[in-house]
């Protein structure tokens, strides 16, 4: 039963993550601006410590596909 909550948990964040990421690309209209906010949110959120111990942003910056 936990299974099937925390899926459920899952799907109804990957949709509003998407509808979040259309609703900021239009308003910034670029890639470069909409990566920008989204790794300063995404490091707000997360914490920069927990990303760079990953070697997240050593590796590339962070970006999250829309699906589009």
């Amino acid at each position: 039963m936990a299974e099937v909550e925390r899926l459920d948990a899952r799907k109804r964040l990957t949709a509003s993550e998407k509808e979040l990421s259309g609703i900021l690309f239009e308003r910034v209209g670029d890639q470069k601006s909409f990566g920008r906010i989204r790794s300063k949110g995404d490091a707000a959120s997360f914490g920069l410590g927990i990303m760079e111990k990953l070697s997240v942003l050593k590796v590339r910056p962070v970006r999250i596909y829309s699906g589009s």
